[in-house]
């Protein structure tokens, strides 16, 4: 009797050490480099784009890597062919974040979460370049008018709200949209101005520039899951060092003032 009583003793006392916490401190946690999925355009010049020997580059590119190093994570990139996808990429959590001049509206605060801005876009019109007689986007607005977009973007938001009589006919993705306009498909096309701009550089001849914006300015941010608050708590805190140290004003200047990067990429092909 009395051996099963320490037996007894014995085992309980092991199952006890054994449970505790303090049994797990005598081995220190492996350290595993954690990855940061992001989700981008590959042919958003000059955001997010692929070199000619297929490596990402771009303006966005270099912020997610910088972003990558201060969190000290390995950042994976996922192409997408139209915002949309991109933003029920993040929504559905098959990506951590998203990171190709992802404009911030109310719709899309429903679904994710957005890091502050650090962009400001505006809604740009495109016309042909044979059109001289259209000066102004609400003279656009009629019967018989075609504006073309491209699905899910600010500009297919601004033409719901701004255009009333024309036809509003959406493109998956930026680049069936510039091919639409350059073929004669549609009259006219609504895009952010840092595309179009790119937009009119390869095709200088073929399209022309509105000199009237569409509406508000356009903030732009990283777009977080909603299931994350702590890594957009550590966006943000990277965004304000990012921008105080002065790395962010060179970004802008390498991807936005220079133009080495066009002998970098191939020409776009919108036709």
């Amino acid at each position: 009797m009395m051996r099963t009583i320490i037996i007894a003793a014995f085992l309980a006392i092991f199952f006890i050490a054994g449970c505790s916490p303090l049994s797990h401190q005598t081995h220190a946690p492996t350290a595993v480099k954690k990855k940061l999925v992001i989700g981008m355009s590959t042919g958003f010049y000059p955001f997010s784009m692929m070199d000619k020997s297929g490596q990402l580059i771009g303006h966005d590119i270099d912020l997610s890597n910088e972003l990558g190093k201060y969190l000290n994570m390995e950042v994976e990139f996922q192409g997408f062919d139209s915002i949309a996808n991109m933003v029920s990429a993040v929504h559905t959590n098959k990506v951590d974040m998203l990171a190709s001049a992802i404009a911030i509206t109310e719709k899309r605060q429903e679904i994710m979460n957005f890091s502050d801005p650090y962009f400001e876009t505006y809604t740009s019109v495109v016309v042909n370049s044979n059109n001289k007689d259209i000066w102004d986007w609400q003279e656009l607005d009629k019967p018989g008018v075609i504006i073309g977009v491209s699905l899910g973007s600010t500009g297919d938001t601004a033409a719901q709200k701004y255009f009333k009589a024309a036809t509003i006919k959406k493109f998956e993705g930026p680049a069936l949209l510039g091919q639409a306009m350059l073929n004669g498909q549609v009259d006219a096309i609504l895009h952010s101005s840092t595309w179009v701009t790119v937009f009119k550089v390869y095709n200088p001849d073929s399209v022309r520039i509105l000199t009237t914006n569409l509406g508000e300015p356009v903030l732009v941010g990283l777009g977080v899951s909603k299931g994350n608050p702590e890594l957009l708590d550590k966006v943000n805190t990277f965004l304000k060092q990012y921008k105080a140290s002065g790395a962010a004003a060179k970004n802008y200047d390498k991807w936005f003032v220079d133009d080495a990067w066009r002998d970098l990429v191939e020409p776009k092909k919108y036709n």
